[in-house]
């Protein structure tokens, strides 16, 4: 599941993502992300952000955000809490990159079909 609030007309804050460890690596969080900026764009959304700790930061690192603070010690010591930034402006080729494997895991293989017909 997510979580987010949009405010001042132009900001998303992304407070909790969470896919349960059976569904990992199986693209959900990435959909579920992807979902929530496209309808924070679609009501007007410029940026978004949110914290993640050391075992998250890199997807969303690998989701085109980019790290703006770092807390030490936190949540405990040797640990670090990483604040992080998107601007929603600048992603146009990632929303058809994301649309394009959308479709292609929409597409059914009709195994009975010719080679031109094999795929709906």
């Amino acid at each position: 599941g997510i979580k987010s609030c949009f405010y001042l007309g132009e900001v998303v804050s992304i407070g909790v993502l969470f896919v349960d460890e059976k569904f990992r690596n199986k693209g959900l969080g990435r959909d579920l992300l992807c979902k929530v900026e496209n309808e924070a764009r679609i009501m007007g959304a410029k940026l978004a952000h949110l914290y993640a700790f050391d075992q998250t930061k890199d997807f969303y690192l690998n989701h085109g955000y980019e790290i703006f603070a770092v807390l030490e010690n936190c949540p405990k010591a040797g640990h670090k809490c990483y604040y992080l930034k998107k601007n929603l402006m600048s992603c146009e080729k990632e929303l058809e990159m994301h649309d394009a494997i959308i479709l292609n895991s929409q597409r059914v293989i009709k195994h009975d079909a010719s080679p031109d017909e094999q795929y709906l």
